[in-house]
């Protein structure tokens, strides 16, 4: 079986299954994202991560995007980091998801970088923007 890139999306709630589904409004289904809404079953999160990563193959890539740095979810996913070809990010957002799906399977994890930058310039202040406070991108 070949290897692929599979991309975790794990939160706190149902996080996970909304920001899946906007990314996939706006780009169509990606049978490669799976979600874990942790606290919403009785299922424990480790062991709904243990479920996970026992249905990858061993050369599968894992992108994991969590969404709070401190939080029990990214804490869980750390467990996974010495996993070959396993990548955590937290903080995420719609911007970062909609970068890691369309990202090349050639691009590797030196693309990550850039990408957080990106996905980090999507949270502006708005009223600071219309006030003039801030240069916009958008702005000529």
């Amino acid at each position: 079986v070949a290897s692929m890139r599979r991309i975790l999306i794990a939160t706190h709630e149902k996080y996970a299954e909304g920001i899946k589904a906007a990314a996939e409004l706006i780009l169509g289904p990606h049978p490669e994202i799976e979600t874990i809404c942790a606290f919403t079953e009785d299922i424990a999160l480790d062991r709904q991560l243990e479920i996970y990563f026992k249905h990858c193959n061993a050369e599968d890539e894992v992108i994991i995007l969590t969404d709070v740095y401190g939080g029990s979810v990214n804490q869980a996913c750390m467990n996974y980091v010495s996993r070959p070809n396993t990548h955590l990010i937290t903080g995420m957002n719609l911007a970062l998801v909609l970068q890691i799906i369309m990202m090349e399977e050639k691009e590797g994890s030196e693309a990550f970088g850039a990408m957080i930058e990106e996905a980090r310039m999507q949270i502006v202040y708005v009223n600071e923007v219309m006030k003039g406070g801030i240069k916009d991108d958008f702005e000529d």
